[in-house]
């Protein structure tokens, strides 16, 4: 299935037990942010988020805040030889909440234009534009997962 919005999952089969996975993610991750102080994080942790024993949410890191920068929602499931991690990137909810905004907005302009403009180039360069939002966005998400797809992999000794 297609999705509107861009989002990616990924699997990693590890042999090190869920307690130490989520004991790695702790060492790592910076508590979530106080948004009523300074956006400052400790210089020695590379995600931030919260952790918990079996599931947690981090976002990589950056020097300053990206829109694209992916969410990651990880579940760490233990086996009798070591754990699974599911994750799951996904843009922030604001973000989401924009994109899906221009893309209502943009489709019920092109609607209105194709009703009542005699000229049809006006409503296909509206779908031509909000194709163009949708390709910049995916773009751009894919840039920032990789990054953080890496720091993840590094982080457990991939």
């Amino acid at each position: 299935m297609i999705s509107l919005l861009p989002s990616f999952s990924e699997t990693i089969v590890t042999t090190s037990p869920a307690t130490e996975i989520a004991g790695r993610f702790k060492r790592v991750t910076a508590e979530t942010v106080q948004w009523d102080q300074e956006f400052k994080l400790p210089q020695n942790k590379i995600f931030y988020g919260y952790v918990q024993e079996t599931h947690f949410q981090i976002a990589a890191r950056n020097m300053r805040l990206f829109s694209f920068n992916p969410l990651v929602l990880g579940k760490i499931e233990a086996t009798k030889n070591g754990s699974i991690l599911f994750l799951r990137y996904q843009l922030f909810v604001l973000t989401r909440i924009l994109v899906l905004f221009w893309t209502v907005f943009l489709l019920i302009a092109s609607t209105l234009l194709f009703l009542y403009q005699d000229d049809y180039w006006y409503s296909l360069g509206t779908l031509l534009l909000l194709i163009l939002l949708h390709l910049v966005v995916r773009a751009n998400f894919q840039l920032q997962v990789k990054p953080t797809q890496q720091a993840i992999s590094s982080l457990l000794g991939r």
